[in-house]
């Protein structure tokens, strides 16, 4: 009997390695990249999914484009966060702009922090 209870916990300690394992590669794999919603949008089905090819920058700094899609159509001039894996946009958040990386706020679009500065 007892040896059923080690061998359980120890089924159950290896189990949850494995899913603690897993989410740490995917976190570490995932790569975050942040861009605002233009006006133009691509409607992809009958199904309401709308599809956006944006701008986006990484947390390098680095600019580069990024074509998602998503159930709804989302407000013009939305910031949001991209969760990249592989080059494949796996989910995405809204965020405001102050929730931007500081090295991702140095080089956001110059008409953006114009605009930011004016209000």
């Amino acid at each position: 009997m007892k040896r059923k209870w080690i061998s359980l916990l120890a089924l159950l300690f290896v189990v949850g390695a494995g899913i603690g394992g897993i989410k740490i590669y995917q976190k570490a794999a995932t790569e975050h990249q942040y861009g605002i919603i233009p006006k133009e949008a691509k409607k992809v089905d009958d199904y309401g999914r709308v599809q956006y090819t944006i701008s986006v920058i990484n947390e390098k700094g680095q600019t580069t484009f990024q074509t998602f899609t998503t159930i709804k159509q989302l407000k013009e001039g939305t910031v949001i966060d991209l969760f990249v894996r592989g080059n494949e946009v796996r989910k995405y958040d809204i965020i405001t702009k102050n929730e931007l990386p500081q090295r991702v706020k140095s080089v956001w679009p110059t008409k953006e922090r114009k605009e930011e500065k004016e209000k």
